[in-house]
């Protein structure tokens, strides 16, 4: 027994015996034309969509803030940033570690807005950012956070 699909409607998906298809093709009747094999499922995952097997793309890999965070915030690096933002940037530097916590939440604005403020005062080298950004990507988190960890200076 072999799945064969209907080459007029790909949708239409049926077990055909192998005698029933020896006989069409002995007898050359024209239902032959209107079936095709279907070809083997290459994944569990694949799905028989009009004609051909389609396989989803796969899954994002899932944001780890919590080792992000665990990093970040136990880094010296970040809290000699904060230290020497602090003199000018005091909310800032105060607000970084609570604002990092709302950008898990999704609100990275707040978090973009006190590290771009916090990296000037603090004259933070291009290394340290790539360090962070680095940190962030090994982390999976938003392309949106990455971006936001790369703060243009004024």
């Amino acid at each position: 027994m072999s799945i064969f699909f209907s080459t007029t409607n790909p949708s239409d998906v049926r077990e055909i015996d192998d005698e029933t298809i020896a006989a069409w093709e002995v007898s050359g009747n024209p239902k032959l034309n209107f079936w095709a094999e279907q070809p083997a499922q290459p994944s569990p995952d694949a799905a028989w969509v009009d004609g051909e097997w389609v396989i989803p793309p796969p899954p994002e890999p899932t944001p780890d803030w919590p080792r992000f965070k665990r990093i970040a915030l136990g880094s010296d690096t970040l809290k000699s940033i904060a230290i020497a933002a602090y003199p000018t940037e005091p909310i800032a530097a105060g607000a970084l570690s609570a604002s990092l916590y709302e950008a898990e939440k999704g609100n990275i604005a707040d978090f973009a807005g006190a590290w771009k403020l916090v990296c000037v005062a603090a004259n933070v080298t291009p290394e340290v950012v790539t360090g962070f950004v680095g940190v962030a990507q090994a982390c999976n988190l938003p392309a949106e956070f990455v971006a936001a960890l790369s703060p243009q200076q004024p």
